[in-house]
């Protein structure tokens, strides 16, 4: 019985090694992404690709969630939904639309893990091909989790997904019209 406890508590001990540098991590992968002023590069691709060795198309920027994050061309290697979010469909410069997915959950490419939180009528940004575009939230929809969603392609519509973080069986997706677009900095 003595050798059984030993080994629970070597277990344990083991176990809780494992997700402190699990944890720990991710709060680094965390700290280091958020040092980087994205703010100041608002509209400015070249120079937030220059100072972040990054080979950014656009940025997508929701301020209710404090999220400004760079995207990559659909065909580029880097256009992947387990390191950054991914675009897929991106008919910007015919009928500005653009569908992206991101993960939700807690690690450090969890980009939309908050994305629920929006509601109807908050803004979205996107930067792309030297335009800002805004956004108006319209529609928030869950489908069942089945590898593709559903939805009627419009034009002048952004299209958001990520898996709910409220129901684990469901896709979350989040859709918004076209405003207004104008030249950016």
């Amino acid at each position: 019985m003595l050798k059984f406890k030993k080994f629970i508590y070597l277990f344990l001990i083991l176990f809780l090694i494992i997700m402190i540098f699990y944890f720990i991590d991710n709060i680094i992968d965390v700290k280091l992404y958020n040092e980087i002023d994205y703010t100041k590069y608002v509209g400015k691709i070249n120079e937030i690709n220059r100072d972040t060795n990054n080979n950014y198309v656009g940025f997508i920027n929701i301020p209710k969630l404090k999220l400004i994050y760079g995207f990559y061309d659909i065909n580029d290697i880097n256009n992947n939904v387990n390191k950054n979010i991914e675009v897929i469909e991106n008919s910007m410069l015919n009928n500005n639309r653009l569908i992206i997915a991101g993960h939700s959950g807690n690690t450090k490419i969890s980009y939309f893990r908050n994305l629920e939180q929006l509601s109807i009528n908050d803004y979205i940004y996107v930067y792309y091909n030297n335009k800002k575009y805004t956004y108006k939230v319209s529609n928030m929809l869950l489908q069942d989790k089945i590898g593709k969603i559903k939805i009627n392609k419009e034009n002048n519509m952004l299209v958001l997904t990520t898996c709910s973080m409220k129901d684990k069986t469901k896709q979350f997706i989040l859709i918004s019209k076209l405003v207004d677009y104008c030249n950016s900095q």
